[in-house]
């Protein structure tokens, strides 16, 4: 899970975030004039998976989808490119505490996450999944890569919805849900 690299793009890796089977997630800041920096999210392709065209297209088709979506349950990609060799793109990076931690807090202190905030998590999920599957192209038609993506995504590893999540403090605070290379966005 260790960066290969200092970075990718404008973005330097500041550190791991996650792994999972067909990626790898790494904490990123981008800097610029006057001491202005941000922070995002560069998700990797794994490098045993780079040299499968299938997998680099389903990567690549992923952060091309993604990056056309606008919702507030659906984490934005601003960027892809290949460096060295590895695919990557770029991701909002939304602070907080991820979905197993959260869960595995809850288990330690014996309480379970309340129906409530199953429901809540649940509902968050789906309404950016939902957004998703009904986006449309540029010219106003179905995408056929755009279904089975989200389709994939309901399934995979590989997605980038968010959740409402009672898991923060704050109702406004916003946390990263996160399962593998999975990343749902608390609001």
């Amino acid at each position: 899970m260790a960066a290969r690299s200092t970075s990718y793009g404008r973005y330097e890796i500041v550190g791991p975030l996650a792994s999972g089977g067909m990626a790898d997630l790494d904490l990123a800041r981008a800097s610029g004039p006057s001491g202005f920096e941000s922070l995002a999210v560069v998700k990797r392709i794994r490098p045993h998976l780079a040299v499968n065209p299938d997998f680099v297209r389903l990567f690549l088709g992923e952060a091309r989808l993604a990056a056309g979506l606008r919702h507030p349950n659906v984490v934005a990609v601003y960027d892809a490119g290949q460096e060295r060799g590895e695919y990557y793109f770029v991701m909002e990076f939304v602070h907080g505490r991820d979905l197993p931690r959260s869960s595995s807090i809850a288990l330690a202190r014996k309480r379970a996450l309340s129906f409530d905030e199953v429901v809540t998590i649940a509902v968050g999920v789906c309404a950016g999944l939902h957004h998703a599957h009904e986006a449309t192209t540029a010219t106003g038609g179905r995408s056929a890569s755009c279904t089975a993506t989200s389709r994939r995504r309901t399934f995979s590893s590989a997605s980038t919805a968010r959740s409402s999540s009672p898991t923060s403090a704050s109702p406004s605070r916003r946390n990263i849900q996160k399962g593998g290379t999975n990343t749902l966005r608390a609001s």
